[in-house]
């Protein structure tokens, strides 16, 4: 009863009872029927400058707000969010406005355009309000999950979460790099509210 390649978990065999999915990567729904895997509005500037914030920024035009994915380095953006500190404690955070709105299914890296900052491995950290913030860990996993990050400038890294995530506030947590810290992202996923069966 489920779509794309989804399976029931609960009622499959109960006639007049709605039954339940589980649903894979970048599927949600009832029945696993709507994908969701659309880019969310780093790039394109549909999520705004003022969604973006950041623990720390070496100088202005390398800010938060520079941390899109496909930014470029121009002399007024600097080709990335690059931190003022090189630790373990930066973070790059996108508010997402509402964690009812949103479901994110695969986020995605660059180095920093033109230099090479990069990101190796990193967290990802999420939070209702913005002041408890859980780290993202794998399904039936007990540690948190390190992504694998960049090795170059300019090419995109993208990983899909299971289970995703629903959440106001995303955090990248950079734990390794090469160079200064240096960032460019975009989250995947879709809006709406819809019920996200995925486990």
């Amino acid at each position: 009863p489920c779509f794309n390649g989804g399976t029931c978990r609960e009622n499959c065999h109960v006639t007049g009872r709605r039954f339940l999915c589980n649903c894979p990567a970048r599927f949600i729904g009832n029945v696993c029927e709507k994908d969701c895997q659309d880019a969310l509005g780093m790039e394109s500037g549909d999520i705004s400058d003022a969604q973006l914030s950041a623990s720390t920024e070496l100088v202005p035009e390398k800010g938060a707000k520079h941390g899109r994915l496909q930014s470029k380095w121009n002399g007024v953006s600097g080709g990335g969010w690059i931190t003022k500190i090189s630790d373990t404690n930066q973070w790059l955070q996108i508010d997402l406005l509402d964690q009812h709105s949103y479901v994110v299914t695969k986020i995605a890296t660059q180095g920093r355009n033109y230099y090479s900052r990069i990101v190796t491995k990193y967290k990802l950290q999420y939070s209702d309000d913005g002041v408890t913030f859980l780290y993202y860990r794998e399904e039936g996993q007990v540690t948190d999950k390190v992504f694998p990050g960049n090795t170059d400038r300019d090419t995109v890294v993208s990983h899909e979460l299971i289970p995703p995530i629903r959440a106001r506030y995303i955090r990248f947590r950079p734990i390794e790099w090469s160079g200064y810290i240096g960032m460019r992202v975009e989250l995947y996923g879709c809006r709406g509210n819809v019920l996200l069966y995925s486990i």
